[in-house]
C-alpha cells in the first residue's frame, strides 16, 4: 500500500506518493525542488556517490552529512518559497 509524503513547504499542496516499504517521511515537490541551488544539490549528488563507493572509510558517517544536505536543501526551499532567500 503506497502512503503520501506532503512537501515541506508550508501551505504546499503537492507531495509524494511512495510504497509503504520506504522509510522517507519529508518531500520537496518539483515545484519548490527548482529553488534549490543547482549547486548544492550536485554536491548532495557527489557525496551520495562517494557513500557508496567509500563504504570503510573513517571519518563522519554519510547518513549525517547526507542529512546535513537535506537540512540545508529543506532550509532553502522554505526560505524561497516564502521570498526570504
Amino acid at each position: 500500500m503506497a502512503k503520501w509524503i506532503a512537501c515541506v513547504v508550508p501551505f504546499c499542496p503537492g507531495g509524494f506518493t511512495v510504497e509503504t516499504t520506504d522509510s522517507s517521511t519529508e518531500a520537496i515537490c518539483r515545484d519548490h525542488w527548482r529553488l534549490v541551488d543547482k549547486a548544492l544539490k550536485a554536491a548532495r549528488t557527489r557525496q551520495r556517490r562517494e557513500a557508496e563507493e567509500d563504504v570503510d572509510e573513517a571519518g563522519p558517517s554519510h547518513a549525517a552529512v547526507d542529512h546535513h544536505y537535506w537540512g540545508r536543501m529543506r532550509r532553502q526551499a522554505i526560505e524561497r518559497a516564502a521570498g526570504i532567500g
